[in-house]
């Protein structure tokens, strides 16, 4: 088994090298160059496809690339297209709702100006699916605002995993977390009484398995007064082939050797795309196709071993302001912040 866990912050894919049986690639630090990069996701569901296309940054810049008027194509073994239009910037979604299928060869088409671009023989690795998420209380060690080391309390997450053919499987998992709030100064009856906060947590853990038959800890969550109400977790199962495997294991190198993944991009990493007549120009990243199943799980304050700490006089302080999510549960921050209870909630 072999397991990694990684902390990423923008998504565009650069990065370096991996010691030992991967080889090394080429670093490059001018400013001169710049390179088209691709992230690209394809899954078994419909819809939820992306190809996004950028340029990489020389170290003079900080601003994001995107690549405009790009025409992306998808083809199956057997000439069947799916059109990628332009979304948002450099972004490209399929104009078609459609699923991948396990045992068929595909091929991504990406066109930029005069220069064409080809990932060939891609095919979609299937695996079983994720059956339950365990928790459990845990500490870590953290620094403190005086870099002590201090515990820190909290809970792990942990896939089940199963594999009864004890074939040889590339996984990546992915937590959504979404959690309830209420403004306790509110009107019972008041629309802004109570909310629901998603936030991308931009942690995931990658992992290679030969045998199932335990518990893999994705990642670690720490106590906070989001679990005060109700919180829950989506925990997304992604099946990778061996070769993204690498690509996100080299990813996981340059994270480990920089402390952020996608910090300045002075280093960076090849994936599966090609040119289709000069191998010399590049093309950067990785379009990976997944697999995917999903398990989701709630908890409250009330699973847990030990009280959270609530402050009293947060919302009725001694002198004003009265923070204003204290009358309106829309302006707590989050990245997703609404008023409609979601369906799946319970």
């Amino acid at each position: 088994m072999m397991v990694k866990t990684i902390n990423w912050i923008f998504p565009l894919l650069m990065a370096l090298l991996v010691a030992g049986c991967i080889e090394q690639i080429d670093i490059r630090l001018h400013d001169e160059y710049i390179v088209p990069v691709i992230d690209g996701r394809l899954t078994d569901q419909k819809g939820g496809h992306y190809i996004k296309l950028s340029y990489s940054l020389p170290l003079s810049e900080n601003n994001y690339k995107p690549i405009y008027g790009a025409s992306v194509i998808l083809y199956d073994e057997n000439d069947n297209q799916e059109i990628f239009v332009e979304f948002d910037s450099g972004t490209y979604v399929s104009t078609a709702s459609f699923a991948l299928i396990g045992n068929t060869r595909y091929t991504l088409e990406v066109i930029i100006g005069q220069d064409e671009y080809i990932a060939e023989n891609l095919t979609l690795k299937t695996a079983p699916p994720i059956k339950n998420v365990a928790v459990k209380e845990s500490n870590i060690s953290v620094l403190s605002y005086n870099n002590q080391v201090v515990q820190k309390r909290g809970i792990t997450l942990s896939a089940v995993i199963e594999n009864p053919e004890k074939t040889e499987n590339y996984f990546k998992y992915e937590i959504v977390p979404t959690h309830m709030v209420v403004a306790e100064r509110a009107e019972e009856i008041s629309p802004y009484k109570t909310c629901y906060i998603t936030n991308g947590d931009n942690t995931f853990s990658i992992l290679r398995d030969r045998s199932g038959g335990y518990n893999h800890d994705i990642t670690f969550v720490g106590f906070s007064d989001k679990f005060l109400h109700r919180i829950s977790f989506l925990v997304r199962q992604l099946s990778m082939s061996a070769e993204a495997f690498i690509f996100w294991e080299k990813v996981e190198a340059f994270r480990e050797n920089t402390g952020g993944l996608f910090d300045r991009p002075h280093f960076t990493i090849k994936g599966n795309m090609k040119h289709r007549t000069d191998p010399e120009k590049e093309m950067l990243g990785l379009v990976g196709l997944y697999a995917i199943s999903e398990h989701r799980i709630f908890m409250s304050q009330y699973d847990l071993s030990y009280a959270l700490f609530v402050d009293p006089e947060y919302c009725y302080p001694i002198m004003p302001p009265v923070p204003p999510e204290c009358f309106n549960c829309l302006a707590y921050n989050g990245k997703i912040v609404t008023n409609s209870r979601p369906a799946w909630w319970r």
